[in-house]
């Protein structure tokens, strides 16, 4: 039995308008749009509904870091300085601390709109030691997820090197990935954990700072194998272009090209400083990009420029990342969020169109309170994928293709 729900004015992708119904199945999807002429099951008087929002990529326990690591002497700071502050939030957190970190920034999430998450986690051990292997924490994402109510896509992330042909040093190693069959061996142990169809898994390599190409190649191709979305960082920082050029000889967005001989089910996050030629090869190769331009500049990385030849044409996903030091009214926090699109019969509620095949969408359980808050909402969490906000006008999100990239 469809639940049907009317509110005063309904985002139908270019304006919100009144008189419409939105139908939504027992599995969370979208039956049908319109003037159903039904009796609604809910009425949202006073308020607008719009699709849920679906945050591309995010680093949960870096809610740690709201108020740290952003203040500098003039022409001292950068992602590097920052970095270091949030090695020192890694090398103390304990298990407890880490999933109310994820519980606060999913809570957040859902208070703003958000309703399904792309979880990309490299943030993996209990243990600090060279040999650090219990990965305690990736389950502990997945529960604060469940507890938060909000849809999740753990991105299980590869991390073996500390920089370009380097070890891992210090906080690093909570980071470690030994090899990539442990990697899929704790993938399988994943797979078991998680609840579909709220959870669901997608495979990554940090970056190639922290992974070489063979692993990058073992990683890629076995995540093909497994119809899995793979993520990857790539040339966020102009330090990272120079190191990789130094040791392989040419830049990382061509040496992953050349490494995997196409880009089918990828994701590129970042891309600050890609090459425009370069960047029309990977999309010509199947490549999807996630940008996340309030991340670039709240650290001062720059700002991409290769999607702009052609902003229609290109798969891509524009995200934000407000600073850790904004208050939660203002930002997802640690979060890029990506957005949605207008409600259409047959996708999941508060899902595009293009995540339907990937992932599931039945309606997580109303948010718990957040007891962390230090004051109440501005406006109540949404109790479903379906988000109810207030009447006036969101921002406009839609540029070019939006879509939540970490789905295909």
């Amino acid at each position: 039995m469809s639940q049907v729900l009317a509110a005063d004015l309904t985002w139908t992708g270019d304006r919100f308008e009144s008189g419409v119904q939105v139908a939504v199945d027992d599995d969370g999807r979208i039956e049908a749009v319109g003037a159903l002429g039904r009796t609604p099951d809910a009425r949202l008087a006073g308020r607008a509904l719009l699709p849920g929002f679906v945050t591309a990529h995010s680093h949960a326990f870096q809610r740690g870091l709201r108020g740290r690591g952003e203040t500098f002497p003039r022409g001292s700071g950068s992602f590097w300085t920052w970095r270091e502050a949030m090695y020192d939030l890694v090398s103390r957190l304990d298990a407890p601390t880490f999933r109310a970190l994820c519980i606060l920034t999913f809570r957040e999430m859902r208070a703003a709109g958000v309703t399904t998450v792309g979880e990309f986690h490299y943030f993996h051990h209990r243990e600090a030691g060279p040999d650090a292997a219990d990965y305690e924490f990736d389950s502990l994402v997945l529960q604060a997820a469940a507890e938060a109510g909000i849809r999740i896509a753990l991105i299980q992330s590869y991390y073996h090197t500390g920089a370009v042909g380097q070890p891992l040093e210090g906080a690093q190693r909570r980071f470690r990935s030994p090899s990539p069959q442990v990697y899929w061996e704790q993938m399988d142990r994943l797979a078991g954990l998680v609840d579909s169809p709220r959870q669901t898994l997608a495979a990554s390599v940090h970056s190639l700072r922290a992974a070489g190409p063979a692993d990058l190649a073992a990683i890629y191709d076995e995540a093909r194998r497994r119809d899995l979305p793979f993520h990857i960082h790539v040339e966020e920082q102009q330090r990272e272009i120079e190191d990789v050029i130094a040791y392989y000889g040419q830049r990382p967005m061509a040496l992953l090209l050349e490494t995997l001989g196409t880009a089918m089910d990828l994701t590129a996050v970042h891309c600050t400083h890609t090459d425009g030629e370069e960047m029309e090869r990977f999309l010509a190769a199947g490549g999807t990009v996630c940008f996340c331009p309030l991340t670039e500049g709240n650290l001062g990385d720059g700002i991409p420029t290769a999607p702009r030849a052609t902003p229609r044409a290109a798969p891509s996903a524009w995200a934000a990342t407000p600073t850790p030091a904004s208050p939660p009214s203002k930002r997802c926090a640690g979060s890029n969020t990506a957005s949605a699109s207008p409600p259409r019969a047959g996708v999941p509620c508060g899902m595009r169109k293009e995540t339907s095949r990937k992932f599931c969408s039945k309606r997580p359980p109303p948010a718990a309170p957040n007891p962390w808050a230090s004051k109440p909402a501005a406006s109540p969490p949404a109790s479903g994928p379906t988000s109810q906000r207030s009447t006036s006008p969101p921002p406009r999100w839609r540029a070019g293709r939006l879509r939540p990239c970490w789905m295909r």
